[in-house]
Formats: structure tokens, C-alpha cells, sequence
């Protein structure tokens, strides 16, 4: 059978299909279809791409920063102050700390700290009684 418009053939297909929107079913299918698949991978794309490059660079600069302070800390850099301390002790053995607090002007607090940090690395140690004892460098 071969239809004289197009009018007709979707009248014909029409009846067929029970009466039903066949230009919605199919254009519906057929547009869900590309337009699903297509935004499905411009947005899997795009997203992946920003992510990706956002991640990649956040990660990068922050894996650096704290790798290089880490590496500083733990492979044995010392500070400034902590470098002071040491050498005023290796020119002073057996100074107390009362001494260092006052000829180095560092808080007692932060002189604790850094008291600690020196004998845990091994650089220094404490002889002597609690009253009378003094710092020394570590041969």
C-alpha cells in the first residue's frame, strides 16, 4: 500500500498503534535517547575534566606543602631557635635554663619545647640534679 501524503501515513500508523501519539512515542524515544546520551556524556566529560584538573592541582600543591614541611621536620632541619639553643649550649656545656631563658630571650614555655625536641633527637641530654643540673651536647 503506498500513501499519497504524509498526513496519511501517520493516520495509518496512528490506527495501528491504537490511536497513540506516534510522533510522540518515537520522537520522544529517539530524542531521550540522544539527548540522554549526549548530556550523559558532555557532563560525565566536563565534570570528570574539571574534577579531575581541580583535584589533580589541589592535591599537588597540597601533598608538596605538607611533604616538604614533614621532610624538614622529620629529616633533622632545625629552626632557628632551636639552632641558637643548641649552639649556646655546645659553647656552654652544663648551662641551666634559667640561663638560656635569659640570654636567649625565649619564653620558658617555648625553651620546654624546644628542650624536648633537642634531647628527642638525640643532640642533647640533661646531667646532673634537677636544682643544679645543666645541658650538654651529645658527642
Amino acid at each position: 500500500m503506498v500513501y499519497a501524503t504524509i498526513r496519511q501515513a501517520k493516520d495509518a500508523a496512528e490506527q495501528v498503534a491504537g490511536n497513540g501519539d506516534v510522533n510522540g512515542d518515537v520522537n520522544g524515544d529517539v530524542n531521550g535517547d540522544v539527548n540522554g546520551g549526549l548530556n550523559g556524556e558532555l557532563n560525565g566529560g566536563l565534570n570528570g575534566g574539571l574534577n579531575g584538573g581541580l583535584n589533580g592541582q589541589l592535591s599537588g600543591t597540597l601533598n608538596g606543602t605538607l611533604s616538604g614541611t614533614l621532610s624538614g621536620t622529620l629529616s633533622g632541619t632545625l629552626n632557628e631557635r632551636q639552632k641558637s639553643v643548641l649552639d649556646f649550649i655546645a659553647a656552654t656545656p652544663g648551662v641551666q635554663a634559667q640561663v638560656l631563658i635569659d640570654e636567649l630571650l625565649i619564653p620558658r614555655d617555648t625553651l620546654n619545647k624546644i628542650i624536648k625536641t633537642l634531647t628527642d633527637r638525640g643532640l642533647i641530654e640533661r646531667r646532673g640534679s634537677k636544682k643544679t643540673g645543666g645541658y650538654y651536647v651529645k658527642k
